[in-house]
């Protein structure tokens, strides 16, 4: 849905009743299996720039993927259930051979956006990029806030750090100096780990540094990643 709004998308699936799904969507429906080669070239395999594989079995989309790099060049992207098929694994290392550009584990990605929200005390949203060198915090701003109706350039904030967009209502608009932060603002805020350790005591003052009470309910794939990653963390 995401996708066919601006780039021509087809979608294959082996369960014809899926295609209903589809009848809203600006995408092409073929049934078929992935792993077809005849499928896959009535899909214009060859002129894909992407080709992705979500089917639940990791198998079949790494077998999927791979076909689909002999038949053409597209990156593929194919996701996995287990974490024996990730780069890293001892068991697999790494998913080149297959033609395989990008491994993902929405389990495990799922889990690293819940620690990221659960460590940062306040936050409502939190990213990491460049391997965790830079961290994105989203807060909501109270009115006794030390960052409301201060203009920007005043603020001092940590080296390192810094406010790249505030949402204000309906719109999301880049602050200036002269921006003065109000109560209800959510603040897009972007720098280093240890700038933004900074940051966190100064939006928070009364609960940075405190030590966290997290209770993980369901022991399914996502609860152990998120448990074993908050451990590492403590």
């Amino acid at each position: 849905r995401a996708l066919a709004v601006d780039h021509e998308v087809v979608v294959i699936d082996h369960n014809r009743a899926v295609a209903d799904t589809f009848t809203s969507i600006d995408a092409e429906f073929i049934v078929g299996s992935g792993t077809s080669e005849e499928v896959l070239e009535r899909a214009g395999i060859k002129d894909a720039r992407f080709f992705v594989a979500t089917t639940p079995l990791d198998e079949v989309n790494i077998v999927a993927c791979a076909i689909a790099n002999r038949l053409a060049s597209p990156e593929t992207i194919c996701v996995v259930s287990r974490a024996d098929f990730l780069p890293d694994s001892k068991q697999l290392q790494g998913l080149g051979e297959f033609g395989i550009n990008r491994v993902l584990w929405p389990e495990a990605q799922l889990a690293a956006d819940i620690e990221g929200v659960v460590t940062s005390p306040g936050a409502i949203d939190a990213e990491s990029f460049a391997g965790g060198l830079i961290r994105l915090l989203e807060y909501r701003l109270d009115a006794d806030s030390s960052l409301v109706k201060v203009p920007l350039g005043q603020l001092h904030l940590p080296r390192g750090s810094l406010i790249v967009a505030v949402k204000r209502g309906g719109s999301l608009f880049v602050p200036r100096g002269h921006t003065q932060l109000e109560a209800g603002d959510k603040i897009i805020l972007m720098g280093t780990p240890d700038a933004m350790q900074q940051v966190e005591r100064i939006v928070n003052p009364a609960r940075a540094g405190s030590r966290i009470h997290v209770t993980i309910i369901g022991g399914g794939d996502v609860g152990l990643q998120l448990a074993e990653r908050l451990e590492k963390s403590n």
